[in-house]
């Protein structure tokens, strides 16, 4: 029996989203490959970087998909979701009906109902092959499961791959309240690492309040940061601890000053410029009499280098997930309903972050 599907697909990268198309398509269980499943859409997100490869402003998706004889090499959009296996081939012995699993694949394109994959990685390691997908366990919530390979993932390779972290370091982070740093915060809290946030001006006491429940030590606001005194601020804060991170997903000014809380030996890691201003002010001497590594990070290009890196970062965010370490940040949880393109277009438009749910 056929399956009808749909997806939110698009060519070119368009301000207004204009490019963003409805494609309605059908799957045939029976025809597949033997190295093919069929997968089943439950949940996908909507991530600023989903949105900027078809707005424009960031690289777009690195495949293109055929999903019928109609419709052939566009882009499909998302990069991160959760669907269950509905049907294998004859040859594959990974996953059975029932599973769960998320792609390892970056640009996979989420944003569908339904859709046939192969079960072989196209990309290729020193060891070999790679697994196209990953199981996720039952319990495991819709959105936990649908966001792991981003925010958390960034979070986890963040924090172990540049400095050796130990109790009662320090970690000075911007965009406080965005998803990779309450990551970033619940894990520094597990390992006994303090962190100082810093948020935008006007956050609600709730807002607050909510970082410290996920284990902030410190938060303070932009303008504290920015302020001539908060050298004497910080010292206050930190006493003679070592702020040995500083990570800046933000850029301009605020990336300026938080350059100078690095201590000595420490790492000041970018992996963003949400403000739009790219551009971070280096203070040279700083840097060279504290031997201070300023270095870029970048998921998508980690795992382009060593795709099984991603796959081995997913499974530690599973199992902290599972040991109470992480818990999702907020997000909507949305229901699709209709046409799945004016669908997304319109949650798109709507602030906050939302994950939809396709059941």
């Amino acid at each position: 029996m056929s399956i009808a599907a749909s997806a939110v697909t698009f060519l070119g990268q368009q301000a207004d989203l204009s490019n963003l198309k409805l494609a309605n398509y059908t799957i045939d269980p029976s025809a597949i490959g033997a190295k093919e499943v069929v997968l089943r859409a439950i949940a996908a997100p909507i991530n600023p970087s989903d949105v900027l490869q078809a707005r424009g402003g960031y690289v777009p998706p690195p495949y293109l998909h055929d999903l019928d004889a109609n419709t052939k090499q566009v882009y499909v959009g998302g990069n991160e979701g959760v669907f269950e296996v509905t049907h294998v081939g004859s040859d594959v012995t990974s996953v059975q009906p029932g599973d769960r699993v998320i792609p390892s694949l970056s640009g996979f394109g989420t944003w569908r109902t339904a859709l046939v994959a192969a079960i072989d990685d196209p990309r290729k390691t020193a060891g070999g092959k790679v697994d196209a997908f990953v199981k996720v366990p039952a319990d495991l919530k819709e959105a936990e499961a649908a966001t792991l390979t981003i925010n958390p993932a960034t979070a986890y390779q963040i924090f172990h791959n540049y400095h050796k972290l130990e109790a009662g370091d320090w970690i000075v982070q911007n965009a406080g309240t965005s998803q990779v740093s309450q990551y970033i915060t619940q894990l520094a809290k597990s390992r006994g690492v303090k962190t100082l946030s810093v948020v935008r001006d006007g956050k609600s006491k709730a807002e607050l309040d909510k970082l410290y429940e996920l284990g902030a030590t410190s938060v303070i606001d932009e303008s504290t940061l920015l302020s001539s005194d908060f050298a004497a601020k910080l010292k206050e804060i930190v006493g003679d601890g070592h702020v040995r991170l500083a990570l800046n997903s933000v850029g301009g000014a605020t990336a300026s000053a938080l350059f100078g809380a690095v201590g000595q030996d420490g790492y000041f890691i970018s992996y963003g410029a949400s403000s739009g201003d790219p551009q971070v002010t280096i203070n040279t001497s700083q840097q060279l009499v504290n031997n201070i590594s300023v270095v870029p990070y970048w998921l998508t290009g980690n795992s382009k280098r060593d795709p099984q890196s991603r796959i081995d970062t997913v499974k530690e965010v599973i199992k902290l997930y599972e040991q109470g370490v992480f818990r999702i940040p907020d997000v909507q949880e949305i229901k699709l309903d209709g046409d799945i393109a004016s669908f997304f277009v319109k949650a798109i438009q709507s602030p906050g972050k939302k994950v939809v749910l396709f059941d």
